[in-house]
């Protein structure tokens, strides 16, 4: 049985660089749809606990929500292809959920695709470490530890979405219309995954869509938060002011500090790149200015 599981490992692996190496080889012939590498998605999972990630719990948990993406509308449609199918994810959940089948009374098939029950974790864990496969866990993980603290997975997005001739033309035109997909599947689906499991944490990471998507998504619900910080204090500048004059004034010299300062921040000192952590700014400048009018 740890055969079965080693054989599955070095499977993985050898796809996971054909499918990279399929990248390379541009020609004149019909590119079949979403055969080549496009894009890709990491997840990263951590006990909620702290401890280690391979337990009976966890790893259900991981199953569980690599399921959901799966079957998330329009996955089909953006995977990568291999042999008429979307390609397995790299992860550790086909090891730990083999679908096994009884053949007769002397051999048994396993099929490493996530759907089958959980196995003995420790015997994969050990099976894992023997043929120096460390991809999915820590830096303390080996045969002496058969445990991490994290686990993570990736799954590989194809292209072209549909087949063509040309040899990279499309890539630009694709990559817009996936990214768009992978809005919805943030807006839809990982952002609610937020405590949505039990035993598991999850973050992810992809870089040319939803790093930004997300990072706008979040600046978006702070200045919500920030619209109804600014109508408070409106409101109490006008009960201690008693003058809606001095109430606009107060307001505007705040949004005219905004601007000033980001002329001297863009400008002067040269700063190309606007991070999300100095919009906390606002905030503070919202406290600290009604508080000077008062006084």
């Amino acid at each position: 049985e740890m055969q079965f599981t080693a054989d599955a490992v070095r499977a993985a692996v050898e796809d996971h660089k054909k499918s990279f190496g399929q990248n390379r080889r541009l020609s004149n012939k019909i590119i079949p749809q979403q055969s080549m590498v496009l894009n890709k998605i990491d997840f990263f999972y951590q006990a909620r606990d702290g401890g280690n990630v391979f337990t009976p719990d966890v790893l259900t948990d991981i199953r569980d929500f690599e399921w959901s993406v799966q079957q998330f509308p329009g996955y089909k449609q953006n995977c990568l292809i291999q042999h008429g199918h979307c390609l397995l994810p790299d992860s550790v959940v086909p090891l730990f959920f083999p679908n096994q089948s009884q053949l007769n009374t002397s051999f048994v098939t396993k099929k490493y695709d996530g759907t089958g029950q959980l196995r003995d974790i420790q015997e994969t864990l050990r099976t894992l470490a023997q043929n120096g496969i460390f991809w999915f866990s820590d830096k303390d993980f080996s045969i002496h530890n058969l445990a991490s603290k994290y686990t993570r997975s990736q799954f590989l997005n194809g292209g072209p979405l549909q087949a063509t001739q040309d040899g990279s033309s499309w890539v630009s035109a694709d990559r817009k219309t996936q990214g768009e997909w992978h809005k919805k599947l943030y807006d839809e689906l990982l952002v609610k995954s937020d405590g949505h499991y039990k035993h598991v944490v999850i973050s992810w990471h992809e870089k040319r869509t939803l790093y930004d998507h997300e990072v706008w998504a979040t600046l978006l619900h702070d200045c919500l938060w920030s619209i109804g910080s600014v109508s408070f204090i409106a409101l109490i500048l006008l009960f201690a002011l008693q003058s809606v004059l001095l109430t606009i004034a107060a307001l505007l010299c705040v949004l005219l500090a905004f601007s000033t300062t980001f002329y001297y921040y863009h400008v002067v000192a040269g700063f190309e790149v606007m991070y999300l952590i100095n919009f906390l700014s606002l905030f503070l400048v919202i406290g600290i200015a009604a508080d000077d009018v008062l006084v």
